[in-house]
């Protein structure tokens, strides 16, 4: 069996990474993504509230959205123009 080794999320989001996630969970909200509640998302965030592990999740949900799905529409678009 594989064994985990801990990670100091909470570490790197209150220091490393805040402004980093700060930025991709506003470009969230200002990208009107459908499955999140916004308010809820900001008010955690600026809370101070952060349930780590889910904060993970959801940045990494981001940034593969951004990186694949945001980019394949820009692409498509650019394409149909052409």
């Amino acid at each position: 069996d594989k064994m985990g080794f801990p990670v100091p999320l909470e570490e790197w989001f209150d220091n490393e990474l805040s402004d980093f996630v700060q930025e991709i969970f506003q470009s969230m909200v200002d990208r009107k993504r459908p499955y999140l509640n916004q308010r809820a998302l900001l008010n955690n965030l600026h809370s101070g509230n952060r349930f780590s592990r889910k904060t993970w999740g959801l940045l990494s949900l981001e940034l593969w959205h951004q990186l694949y799905h945001d980019r394949a529409v820009e692409w498509r678009s650019v394409l149909k123009t052409s």
